[in-house]
């Protein structure tokens, strides 16, 4: 089982299903449960990353066993992979659905290490791209009793991500910077690309804000050379898009996702790469994903006037100034409210 899981992340679909499905064989006949769960695990993942919805029926198995056999820490994992390939498939509201089951299996066991701030880190995810910004804000009272508690907190990085992206919309610089280096720090030292990516997108964008671009592209090209494994595709990667935009990056980033499938997120990520932005506002509107619509809009309207084109870019300055309105985004309202004025 080991050997499938390294496949998995390290990207190699074929060889991690066929181990995982040996593994599955002999955990049937041997009735070992909780190996049937991780297997399971693997199989449903890695054949959703590779474009095959039916990977969901493994995902959903690998979950009923874990409630059965009552194992908190294969439930959680259970959870967190079936709420990864929903998210990938653009099943949002099904992903939202399996966040809350994520809640209510932690609720009353008292844990804040690593099941109780994978949760909390999956809703604070949900939240910010609902625009229920002062609910993922609160997680960070969850992620200060992890650390002071000096609890496994693996899944960190991404909720401190979640937070300076939030500050950085609001344009309160003062937080972000120490919250990046935390993120960027805690993804090193797991040595996973899949807590390291949050921390370096956090700690490359709070250096563009500071206007540190050359600091900020050698974090972004880590995050390239790495993106080419779809496994890795994280839940602020529109964010990331954005980045490579403003980075003169955004060719390197198409080229690095080129031979993946073709997701709903990438190809969100190939029409930002392109400067598309109206056709991404709409994907991201279909997506439910409301900061990334927002952001599409704004961009979208700075390339309409640009191109003398004013009436089309007041209507979607207004739709992207009536959700930054709606969160305090006082950062992207200035940016917004420059060129109106313009």
């Amino acid at each position: 089982m080991r050997r499938a899981s390294f496949h998995m992340l390290s990207w190699q679909p074929e060889p991690a299903l066929g181990r995982a499905r040996e593994a599955l064989a002999m955990a049937e006949s041997l009735g070992l449960d909780h190996v049937r769960a991780r297997t399971l695990n693997i199989i449903g993942v890695t054949r959703v990353y590779l474009d095959d919805p039916g990977g969901l029926s493994d995902g959903q198995a690998a979950v009923a066993i874990a409630r059965e056999i009552r194992n908190l820490d294969i439930l959680m994992s259970s959870l967190e992979n079936l709420r990864s390939s929903q998210w990938y498939l653009g099943l949002i509201e099904e992903a939202a659905a399996t966040v809350a089951d994520m809640q209510v299996a932690v609720e009353g066991t008292g844990q804040v290490g690593v099941p109780g701030v994978l949760a909390v880190t999956m809703d604070a995810n949900l939240a910010y791209t609902q625009g229920d910004w002062q609910r993922a804000l609160r997680s960070g009272e969850v992620a200060a009793r992890a650390e002071s508690a000096d609890e496994s907190t693996y899944w960190l990085p991404w909720l401190l991500a979640v937070r300076v992206a939030i500050h950085l919309a609001r344009g309160e610089l003062g937080p972000a910077p120490a919250l990046a280096k935390r993120a960027l720090a805690r993804g090193r030292a797991a040595e996973d690309p899949q807590v390291l990516i949050p921390g370096l997108w956090a700690s490359g964008a709070t250096l563009l804000a500071g206007g540190r671009q050359d600091e900020a592209r050698v974090l972004a090209r880590e995050v390239i050379a790495t993106a080419v494994n779809p496994m890795l595709a994280w839940d602020l990667g529109v964010e990331f898009a954005w980045l490579c935009a403003d980075l003169g990056l955004s060719g390197q980033l198409e080229a690095s996702i080129a031979d993946q499938p073709d997701s709903r997120w990438n190809q969100v990520m190939r029409v930002v790469c392109a400067g598309d932005y109206l056709s991404a506002a709409a994907m991201l509107a279909n997506l439910k994903h409301r900061p990334g619509e927002a952001q599409a809009r704004l961009r979208a309207a700075e390339a309409l006037a640009a191109a003398g084109r004013q009436a089309e870019a007041a209507a979607e300055l207004e739709r992207a100034l009536d959700f930054y309105r709606s969160v305090g985004a006082l950062a992207e309202i200035s940016r917004a409210e420059r060129l109106l004025a313009a």
